[in-house]
C-alpha cells in the first residue's frame, strides 16, 4: 500500500465513527451536459443538506462519473465552495478545451461527504 493509500485509509477511518453516529452527510451531485464544441463548460451547482450543521463542515469531494471524449486529455477540477450550515456549492471546473487535443467533459458527477470539524 502507499504511502498516500494509507493516508486515505487512516482519514477514511476517522470520519467513520462520525458518519455511524449520524453526524456526516453524503450525497451525489452531477453537472449539467457539455456540447462538443462548446466554448467553455463549468458548472455551479447548489447542494442542500438534509439536515443543517451547527457550524459549517469540512466538505470532501470525490469523483463519482466522469463522462468524456475519448480524443483528448482530462483536465477537471471539483471544489466545493460556499461552504455554510444549510449546504454548499459544488464547482465543476474543466479547461483546455483550446488545447489540441482539446479537453471534451461530457458530464461530470461527484460524491461528497460533509463532517463537522472536529
Amino acid at each position: 500500500m502507499t504511502k498516500m493509500s494509507s493516508i486515505y485509509c487512516l482519514l477514511l477511518l476517522l470520519c467513520l465513527g462520525a458518519y455511524t453516529s449520524g453526524q456526516c452527510q453524503i450525497g451525489f451531485v452531477t453537472s449539467n451536459y457539455c456540447k462538443q464544441g462548446q466554448a467553455h463548460c463549468e458548472w455551479l451547482k447548489y447542494v442542500s443538506f438534509k439536515k443543517p450543521f451547527p457550524s459549517p463542515p469540512d466538505v470532501v469531494t470525490a469523483i463519482a462519473l466522469l463522462d468524456s471524449w475519448y480524443g483528448g486529455n482530462v483536465r477537471v477540477n471539483l471544489q466545493p465552495t460556499s461552504i455554510s450550515t444549510h449546504g454548499f456549492v459544488m464547482n465543476f471546473g474543466v479547461w483546455g478545451q483550446s488545447i489540441n487535443p482539446p479537453t471534451h467533459i461530457y458530464r461530470l458527477k461527484a460524491a461528497w461527504t460533509a463532517c463537522p470539524k472536529v
